[in-house]
C-alpha cells in the first residue's frame, strides 16, 4: 500500500518503479491520498490499475483545482509567484551554503511542476474508493484504519492508523518541525475526537509519519495535541467567564508552560503562532461574521446589510471576523455575477484587515469585474505596496490601465444604419480607404461602433461576405453578418445560423465551404449549454446550412491543406490548457491534435491563432514578458525550412498597445491584418510582417 504519490506528475512512473525495485514485487493493494493537494496526488496517474482511496471531498477539490480552467490558471499563478519568492530568497543567502542548496532544489522542483502543468503532463487521476467517516482496509497481515480528521488544512484530510505497527500517518496535519496550529474553518472538536480514539498504553502509537518532515515519536504528537487541547479549553473557559480576547491572550501565555514545544519555531509572518492559535480558537468559538453578513444580505439586500454590519457587528467580540471566510463569501458572489454584493463584502474585509495585501487584491478584482477602474487601480496599488511580490496584482493593475485606455480610445462613432439596411457603401471592405503601416479603425459606424465590443472578423474568399462578433454593454456575444450586393453592402445583422445562443469568433475556411464559430449551447444529446466549436456548410444555393457541433476548442483557423488550428480549452491534446494546437488533415480525416512548437506556445501559450492559408506564418495574441502589458500583444511565428515554427516576434509598438490586442486574422487576399484593440476592429497592411520575416529567417 502506498500513501500519497508525490509532487510531480512526470515522476509518478519513476516512483512506482522505485517501489517495485525496493520490494521486489508489483502487487499493489491500494493507493491512499491523505488529502487532495497536488503534492500528495499528482503521481496517481502511474497507478491507474490500483484502487485509489481517499475521503469523498477529495474528488471535487482535485477537479476544481487541477482540471477546471480557472483552478489551473490560479494554480500556475501561485506557483509562478512562489518561484519569484524563491528567487528573491536566493539572493539573500550565502553562496555555497546549505540554504542556497535547499532553495535551488525547491526552485528546480517548482520549475518542473510548472512545466508539467503547462505541457499537459498531468492526467488527473481521481480516487476510486471513497468514504465519509471511517474505512478499514484488510491487507491480510495488517488492518489499516482510515479516519476522516474533519476540516483541517483541507476538507479531505485523513489519518492512516496501523495498530499492529503502532504507526500513524498524518499527511500535512502535524510535523516534527512545525508549530501546531488551528485553521480558521477547522472542525476542532472532531480533531480531538479522532486523536482521543487512538489506543493508549501498550498499543499506543509510537511512530508518526508526516507529509513534509522527519517522522515524529508518538510522544511528540501527544504533546502537540495536548497543547492544542489546552488552548481550546482555555479559550472556552475565558469566554464563559466573560473575559475579553486581550485578557484571554494574557491568561494563556506560552512561556514556561509548554516545554515540549519550546524548540519549535513560533514566528510566522512576524506573528507569534501561539497568539495566532489563541485568536483562531477564539474566532472558532464565536459566531461567524461572514455567515451573519451573508444572512443579512439575503434578508435585507447588500446596501442595508453592509450598513447594519458596520453598525452592530464590526468590532463586536461576539462575532469572529475571519479573512478567509470573508474572502470565500466575496468570491461566491463574484462567481455568481452578483458584483455589488461581492464588492460590499470585499470592502468590509479590507476595513477589517487594512494591512492584508490579499484583502485589497480581492477588492481590486471586484472593482475590475465591475469596470470601476479608478477604484480597482487604487486597490491594486495598495495591495502591491503591502506585498511587492504580488504578481497577480501587478498583472491585474496592467489590465486595469489597459482597459481604461481601451475605453478612452474607443471610436465615438455610433452605428449609422439599422441592422440589414442598405448602406450604399460599395467596393471591397465596405469601400473603406485601405490603411498603410499604421493601423486604423475598420468601418467606423458600420462594424466598429461606440458602446460595442467588436472583435474576431472573417471574410469569405471573394470578399463579399463579412462576419464578426459584437457585444453590446451588458449583453452576450452576437455573431454579425453583412453582404455586398448589387446595391452595395448591407448593414451587419445577427447571422441567422447562430441566432438563439451566444456565439462568437467566426472563421470562413480558405475554400469558402465551411464557417466555424464558437457558441455556448447544448451539445447533441445534452440539455445543459456548454461552449464548443460549431460549423455550418455551404448549401448548393450558396447559403449556410444548419449548425452542427464540431468539437471542443476555441478560435478556429483553417489552412488550404485542411489542417485545422485552434486553442485547446479542454486539454484534449494533452498539451496544457490554452495551448495552440493543430488537427492535421490526413487521408481525408483529422488526426490527433498536436501542440504547436517553436515560439507559438513559449514562453507563454498563444491565445487566438490565425494561420496563413499556405501555413507559412501564424499570427496570435499572447501576454508575455517584454510586451506592452495589458491583456495581450500580437506576435508572429514563421515556418522555417525544416517545417518547424520560428521564435515569436512581437509586431511592435505601432500595432500593439498597453491595452487589449487580440483575435488577429488576415484578409483572403493576404493584404491586410485585422485585429481588435480599443474595443474596435482595426486593420493594417500585412506588409508590416516582411521586416520580421527577413529578420527571423535570415
Amino acid at each position: 500500500m502506498v500513501v500519497d504519490t508525490g509532487v510531480l506528475p512526470s515522476r509518478g512512473a519513476a516512483l512506482r518503479a522505485a517501489i517495485e525495485r525496493e520490494f521486489g514485487r508489483k502487487d499493489f493493494a491500494y493507493i491512499v491520498n491523505t488529502h487532495a493537494h497536488f503534492d500528495h496526488t499528482d503521481g496517481n496517474q502511474a497507478f491507474v490499475d490500483v484502487p485509489i482511496v481517499a475521503h469523498q471531498n477529495a474528488v471535487e477539490a482535485m477537479t476544481r483545482s487541477y482540471q477546471a480552467q480557472a483552478g489551473v490558471e490560479a494554480f500556475l499563478r501561485a506557483r509562478t509567484g512562489y518561484q519569484a519568492e524563491l528567487e528573491k530568497q536566493l539572493g539573500s543567502v550565502v553562496s555555497g551554503s546549505r540554504d542556497e542548496a535547499r532553495i535551488r532544489e525547491q526552485m528546480a522542483e517548482n520549475r518542473a511542476l510548472i512545466d508539467d502543468f503547462r505541457q499537459g503532463r498531468l492526467s488527473l487521476t481521481r480516487p476510486t474508493v471513497l468514504f465519509n467517516d471511517q474505512l478499514t482496509l484488510d491487507l491480510g497481515d495488517l488492518a489499516v484504519h482510515l479516519v476522516y480528521f474533519g476540516r483541517a488544512h483541507t476538507t479531505s484530510d485523513l489519518v492512516v492508523h496501523v495498530p499492529e505497527l503502532r504507526l500513524l500517518i498524518v499527511g500535512d496535519l502535524f510535523g516534527a518541525a512545525w508549530f501546531p496550529g488551528f485553521r480558521p474553518s477547522a472542525d476542532v472538536p472532531r480533531w480531538f475526537q479522532v486523536l482521543d480514539s487512538l489506543p493508549t498504553g501498550d498499543a499506543a502509537v509510537e511512530r508518526v509519519v508526516t507529509g513534509h518532515d522527519d517522522p515524529m515519536t508518538g510522544d511528540q504528537l501527544r504533546a502537540q495535541a495536548a497543547y492544542l487541547c489546552d488552548v481550546w479549553d482555555g479559550v472556552a473557559t475565558a469566554r464563559r467567564e466573560g473575559l475579553t480576547l486581550a485578557a484571554t491572550r494574557s491568561r494563556l501565555a506560552f512561556e514556561g508552560k509548554y516545554p515540549a514545544l519550546s524548540g519549535l519555531p513560533r514566528v510566522w509572518q512576524s506573528r507569534d503562532m501561539h497568539v495566532i492559535n489563541v485568536d483562531t480558537a477564539w474566532g472558532l468559538q464565536s459566531e461567524s461574521a461572514a455567515r451573519t453578513l451573508e444572512t443579512l444580505i439575503g434578508a435585507k439586500g447588500w446596501e442595508a446589510a453592509a450598513a447594519e454590519y458596520r453598525k452592530t457587528l464590526a468590532g463586536n467580540e461576539r462575532y469572529s471576523v475571519v479573512e478567509a471566510e470573508m474572502n470565500a463569501l466575496g468570491y461566491r458572489y463574484l462567481r455568481g455575477g452578483r458584483l455589488p454584493e461581492a464588492i460590499a463584502v470585499f470592502q468590509i474585509m479590507a476595513e477589517a484587515f487594512p494591512q492584508s495585501w490579499n484583502a485589497w487584491d480581492s477588492l481590486g478584482e471586484g472593482y475590475l469585474f465591475s469596470r470601476r477602474l479608478d477604484e480597482a487601480e487604487a486597490s491594486y496599488t495598495k495591495s502591491i505596496a503591502l506585498n511587492p511580490g504580488n504578481q497577480n496584482g501587478k498583472r491585474n493593475l496592467e489590465t486595469v490601465r489597459g482597459t481604461r485606455q481601451d475605453f478612452t480610445n474607443e471610436t465615438r462613432e455610433a452605428l449609422r444604419f439599422e441592422p440589414s439596411a442598405r448602406t450604399g457603401l460599395k467596393g471591397g471592405y465596405f469601400g473603406q480607404k485601405p490603411p498603410g503601416s499604421v493601423p486604423g479603425v475598420f468601418a467606423p459606424g458600420i462594424v466598429s461602433a461606440a458602446g460595442h465590443f467588436d472583435f474576431a472578423i472573417t471574410f469569405s474568399p471573394d470578399g463579399r461576405e463579412v462576419y464578426f462578433t459584437q457585444r453590446r454593454e451588458g449583453g452576450s456575444n452576437v455573431l454579425m453578418a453583412a453582404r455586398l450586393g448589387r446595391d452595395g453592402w448591407t448593414m451587419p445583422e445577427p447571422a441567422a445560423f447562430a441566432e438563439g445562443f451566444p456565439s462568437n469568433e467566426p472563421h470562413v475556411t480558405p475554400d469558402g465551404k465551411r464557417l466555424y464559430f464558437g457558441s455556448n449551447r447544448p451539445r447533441p444529446g445534452e440539455t445543459a449549454a456548454d461552449y464548443g466549436i460549431w460549423v455550418v456548410e455551404r448549401t448548393p444555393g450558396g447559403a449556410w446550412g444548419k449548425a452542427r457541433y464540431h468539437g471542443p476548442g476555441m478560435y478556429v483557423s483553417g489552412a488550404r491543406s485542411g489542417n485545422l488550428y485552434m486553442t485547446d480549452i479542454t486539454n484534449v491534446a494533452g498539451s496544457g490548457r490554452g495551448a495552440a494546437i493543430v488537427y492535421p488533415w490526413v487521408n481525408g480525416q483529422w488526426g490527433a491534435p498536436q501542440r504547436l512548437g517553436g515560439g507559438v506556445n513559449s514562453p507563454e501559450v498563444a491565445d487566438h491563432v490565425f494561420v496563413a492559408p499556405d501555413e507559412s506564418y501564424i499570427i496570435f495574441d499572447s501576454t508575455r514578458p517584454g510586451g506592452q502589458g495589458g491583456e495581450g500583444d500580437l506576435y508572429v511565428c514563421f515556418r522555417k525550412p525544416d517545417g518547424s515554427w520560428s521564435d515569436a516576434q512581437n509586431l511592435g509598438d505601432a500595432i500593439n498597445t498597453p491595452g487589449t490586442n487580440f483575435c488577429p486574422s488576415v484578409s483572403p487576399d493576404g493584404k491586410y491584418i485585422f485585429y481588435t484593440r480599443n474595443r474596435d476592429i482595426y486593420w493594417v497592411r500585412a506588409s508590416v510582417l516582411e521586416p520580421l520575416r527577413a529578420r527571423t529567417l535570415r
